[in-house]
């Protein structure tokens, strides 16, 4: 009697829960909707709850009733070299960047629906890390570490090699690129721990702070818990906000 009593008690629970569910609806999206590529490689939702997909035909939008498609023709000028996307982020000005198969980085404005190449030449990106306060880093095949930086009232891209421009070898692989509360920018790889002091919110302070590296690498024949530290600044702003380690 009693396991009838508790085999209904746990039919009871399991319907209540079954019921308490919110409804959910499946749509299935096809060339007949705007959607022509079925290979989608990835997808994002920005800031407006607009989709974007990267697919093997261009970039597509989704505002929830149509699908508009953004790629390459020949003989255009859309400044995009290859139709085939691997990856899409968004950036914190709106700005959706795409990766293409041929290891090209690229970054659409959807006001403009204009693809803009970056400005920097004889690369091969491996990945593209789009951090919170706008700044955008590119690993390539070549082990450069490129860095992009975008101007917060004229949104003009600034590019910089930055292991060549901070005198450090090109033989740290990256496994890693973080972005903490303070905006300050860590990098990861297999040598040490890089902190950089690149970006600068307010936009009065941008022209002030050229960089400020910090690096942690392991000492050689010493015991794996002490490690040496390495600073780097140059036109370092040392103000009363300026940035402390």
């Amino acid at each position: 009697m009693r396991r009838i009593v508790i085999l209904l008690i746990l039919q009871i629970i399991a319907t209540g829960f079954c019921f308490g569910q919110l409804p959910h609806t499946f749509t299935q999206y096809t060339s007949e909707d705007g959607l022509s590529q079925n290979t989608i490689m990835s997808i994002l939702q920005d800031d407006k709850g607009v989709m974007w997909f990267a697919t093997w035909d261009g970039l597509y939008k989704f505002d929830g009733y149509t699908f508009n498609n953004y790629k390459a023709h020949p003989g255009d000028s859309i400044g995009l070299s290859n139709n085939r996307l691997d990856n899409i982020k968004e950036d914190r000005y709106g700005y959706i960047w795409v990766q293409s198969y041929n290891h090209q980085v690229y970054r659409f404005n959807p006001r403009l629906e204009r693809f803009q190449a970056i400005p920097y030449d004889n690369y091969l990106s491996l990945d593209m890390y789009v951090l919170p306060c706008g700044d955008v880093w590119i690993i390539t095949v070549q082990n450069e570490l490129i860095h992009i930086s975008t101007h917060p009232e004229t949104h003009e891209m600034k590019a910089t090699d930055f292991f060549k421009s901070h005198q450090i070898s090109y033989s740290e692989p990256i496994k890693s690129i973080f972005q903490d509360s303070r905006e300050n920018q860590w990098i990861l790889t297999e040598n040490g721990l890089y902190l950089s002091l690149i970006h600068i919110s307010e936009p009065t302070r941008q022209a002030e702070i050229s960089y400020a590296v910090f690096c942690l690498k392991k000492k050689k024949n010493k015991k794996a818990n002490e490690y040496h530290h390495r600073h780097r600044t140059k036109n370092t702003y040392t103000g009363p906000q300026s940035n402390k380690i």
